[in-house]
């Protein structure tokens, strides 16, 4: 969760930020209530990750979906070892 905390797209500035002479835009991947994410700060983590951008789109999606949309579950999930996956049941 940190690296989201860290790459969330709040206003307007940081939703159209010019580099280099392209524009990176805060993406929503996950639902209602959830923040924006870069997408050029997503598509380097899931490279990180060794996921396709599909893939990893969808997994970082679902871990912010459970931090921001259901924190309660989300804590459970951290602390029983969240190597055993991601939650998706509860998420529609």
């Amino acid at each position: 969760m940190t690296w989201a905390n860290q790459h969330t797209v709040t206003t307007p500035e940081q939703a159209a930020t010019i580099i280099d002479g392209v524009i990176d835009t805060g993406v929503p991947i996950a639902g209602d209530g959830a923040p924006l994410v870069s997408e050029f700060a997503l598509m380097e983590l899931v490279a990180v990750l060794g996921r396709s951008p599909d893939g990893g789109r969808a997994y970082v999606g679902r871990i912010i979906e459970c931090a921001w949309r259901l924190p309660g579950i989300y804590a459970g999930w951290w602390r029983a070892g969240w190597r055993r996956g991601v939650p998706s049941a509860s998420l529609t």
